[in-house]
């Protein structure tokens, strides 16, 4: 039996070396479990390539939403907005004295609360209740809710208005607008401009109303003044009638004249003690009396100059020397001298301010003494100058009185009938053209974008349910099972379904040869040479033969899957080609007794083949071999038909199929054997038993895990040494394939 010790075969284009990537080994059967790993979309270009092979799916939902969007939209009633823009200016709040005749006006008005006042009292629920009866939008079917619905009450008529009306601040001006939506478009303009003159009147009518209550309640006022005017008068006309007086007591004797001069100075006195006193008591119970001046004096300040001289120099110190620096010690020495002066101070300014109020209390005393004095002496004087002088005065206070009263309520008129408007209608509501509802573009949009998003869950959730395998980590993961490599997709690759004949010629008395084959080989190896393809199976090749887990190169190689359609036959072909290419004495064996195919793809009969050998006694073995087994155009490569007696043919512990594999190594470098699926045939266990290790394929997006993890397990729990999988007819991401 030839061993295939070369370390690197040559091939037609390059070297097929030992650098392919090498895979972990293959676990112990316990660990070759179902996968509970679902398949995930870690990028972007999963999600891309999940789109891709779903465009349909997502396409309908597109449509879907777009469609179901636009037949809203048109089914919804239009509805127009009208707008009306109004000024609001700031009233003056002292019109004519008016802040002097009312109380409660104010001249000093902020902008920004005032504002927002009027905003508030725009959409107040009694002026809008106002303008609603006026359009009469009790009697619209919108706002019913319908032409055969009833009246609608006070509350739900407010809601629907509030619901259509928008008043707003244009920017940073004193400009409102005012918007309202209703589906007839005369309506929603007539609505608008109704509010903005009935809010105009109503702000109107609230000022005039203010100064017409503030001049009824002046007249009211100036009749009661006029009453006690008049009551004042008679009773000084009928003192004067009774005492028979003709003249006032205008001049005063010297007593009279003392007395008044007394109690002007001793009122004086009052407030100067009083003062003094308050200052007095001030100082002693205020902390901050002499920030506040109390105790200030010329002496003080000249102390807290130094105070803060000193102050600045101990800052100064302290960023250049210690606590400890006889410099700082001497500045707070200095500190605590000149703080201990201002104390001093402090202390003579209260003193002094002691003296002060007793000296003004003393002041005070003596002239009430003065006065008590000298108001014995003149308390005998007539009572009824005193009764006179306080009736004259009485008469002359109501007087005044009168008259003022009655000046404000002269002018409170003339303001009540000067009032200006605060509220100027800007622009006025216009009868919309085009409706603002439905916005059929908003609706198109939101339904593509809608439709889009419900499709792209439903993609993901379709795909995340998808257990088959896509990609050579999924496989990896999911079947616990070394990755030999991933053969890309091509559209002109060798497939199962696929029949360039490559041209055969027998090794002897077979005429089924085909002439003239060189140009058809010539085209099958040029669709070996694209970089990407041929890559794909040197890499697969390698991770074969390199295998950590085989202590020496396999020489017999079976290539199986857990169903048919995966392309084992593609592998197998093109493993073959590969080791012709490297100059190895190959032999293809077409072993799948459920379709064979390879005779097909070579353009051979299928009479005699592999399962006839099989069946065929050892000492005649050797001739029909040499009979059944085609050479090739490709030098190196030989091939073993699968022949006509293979379906029905049982090779599970067969003996007769261990000692033609014996055969079969000893006469080839390298044997590969396309192997029926597991899961479909008995046979594969049984072939896959006598080679010296497996290569499982699968198909990208068409085997589930579950499928392909129980093949393996079938084959694991017999024996079988698997050496990875092979994922066919993969479409990686940004890998471009040229012809």
């Amino acid at each position: 039996m030839k061993q295939l010790n070369s370390p690197s075969w040559a091939s037609g284009d390059g070297q097929l070396t030992s650098a392919a990537q090498l895979m972990p080994a293959r676990p112990v059967l316990a660990e070759l479990t179902q996968s509970s790993e679902a398949h995930e979309f870690a990028s972007l270009g999963g999600i891309f390539n999940a789109l891709r092979q779903r465009w349909i799916l997502m396409t309908a939902f597109v449509v879907a939403g777009a469609v179901l969007a636009v037949a809203l939209a048109f089914s919804q009633a239009k509805v127009y907005e009208a707008k009306a823009a109004i000024e609001i200016s700031s009233p003056n709040g002292d019109y004519l004295n008016s802040r002097t005749l009312d109380p409660t006006s104010n001249a000093d008005i902020l902008i920004e609360p005032y504002l927002q006042t009027q905003l508030r009292l725009i959409q107040s629920d009694s002026l809008l209740l106002r303008v609603a009866a006026k359009a009469k939008l009790s009697d619209r079917a919108e706002f019913r809710g319908g032409a055969a619905k009833p009246v609608p009450t006070r509350d739900k008529l407010l809601e629907k208005i509030h619901d259509r009306l928008t008043v707003r601040l244009f920017g940073q001006t004193r400009i409102l607008e005012i918007l309202f939506q209703a589906q007839d478009p005369a309506l929603a303009a007539r609505f608008v401009n109704t509010l903005a003159s009935e809010f105009a009147e109503q702000s109107l009518e609230r000022r005039v109303s203010g100064t017409r209550h503030t001049a009824e309640s002046l007249a009211g006022q100036v009749d009661e003044l006029r009453s006690t005017l008049e009551k004042s008068e008679a009773q000084l006309e009928e003192f004067v009638r009774r005492n028979q007086r003709t003249s006032t007591p205008e001049k005063e004797d010297v007593a009279d004249a003392r007395l008044r001069q007394l109690q002007a100075a001793l009122s004086t006195a009052q407030d100067a003690r009083i003062a003094e006193q308050s200052r007095y008591q001030l100082a002693r119970v205020t902390a901050a009396a002499q920030e506040n001046g109390l105790l200030d004096s010329d002496t003080l300040r000249a102390y807290r100059g130094r105070q803060t001289e000193l102050r600045q120099k101990l800052a100064e110190a302290a960023r250049v020397f210690k606590p400890g620096h006889y410099k700082v010690q001497q500045i707070q020495a200095e500190l605590a001298e000149v703080q201990s002066a201002m104390d001093r101070e402090r202390g003579l300014s209260l003193e002094r301010l002691r003296g002060a109020y007793e000296s003004a209390q003393l002041r005070e005393d003596a002239l009430k003494t003065d006065f008590e004095r000298q108001a014995r002496l003149v308390n005998g004087q007539t009572v009824l100058d005193v009764r006179y002088n306080a009736l004259r005065h009485e008469v002359d206070t109501n007087r005044v009185l009168y008259e003022s009263t009655r000046q404000k309520f002269r002018e409170a008129n003339i303001s009540s009938a000067s009032q200006a408007n605060t509220v100027q209608l800007l622009d006025s509501a216009a009868q919309p053209e085009l409706p603002i509802k439905p916005n059929k573009r908003m609706y198109g949009a939101i339904g593509l974008f809608g439709g889009g998003f419900l499709g792209l869950l439903t993609v993901l959730l379709v795909e995340g349910k998808d257990r088959r395998i896509k990609s050579p980590d999924h496989a990896a993961q999911s079947l616990r099972s070394p990755m030999l490599g991933a053969i890309p997709s091509a559209p002109w690759a060798l497939t199962d379904n696929a029949r360039p004949a490559l041209p055969m010629r027998p090794t002897s008395g077979q005429t089924a040869a085909v002439q003239g084959h060189g140009e058809q080989l010539e085209a099958m190896l040029k669709m070996r040479r694209n970089p990407a393809v041929a890559n794909a199976y040197r890499s697969v090749l390698a991770s074969l033969l390199y295998s950590p887990q085989c202590e020496r190169r396999p020489q017999v190689i079976a290539i199986t899957s857990a169903e048919a359609g995966e392309g084992r036959t593609n592998l197998a072909c093109n493993l073959a080609l590969s080791l012709a290419e490297a100059g190895r004495n190959v032999l293809l064996v077409d072993a799948d007794s459920e379709n064979p195919r390879l005779h097909e793809i070579f353009g051979v009969p299928n009479d005699y083949g592999y399962y006839d050998l099989v069946g065929t006694a050892p000492q005649e073995r050797t001739r029909e071999i040499i009979d059944s087994i085609y050479v090739t155009a490709m030098p190196g490569l030989l091939f073993l038909p699968a022949g006509r007696s293979g379906h029905g043919t049982t090779l599970v512990d067969n003996l007769r199929v261990a000692e033609l594999m014996m055969l079969l190594r000893s006469e080839y470098d390298a044997v590969i054997v396309d192997v029926p699926p597991v899961l479909r045939s008995a046979n594969a266990r049984g072939l896959a038993r006598q080679a010296d290790g497996v290569a499982f394929v699968i198909r990208a997006n068409r085997v589930p895990v579950e499928v392909a993890s129980k093949a393996l397990q079938q084959l694991s729990s017999d024996g079988v040494k698997v050496l990875g999988t092979v994922l066919n007819d993969w479409e990686p991401e940004g890998l471009t394939l040229a012809s």
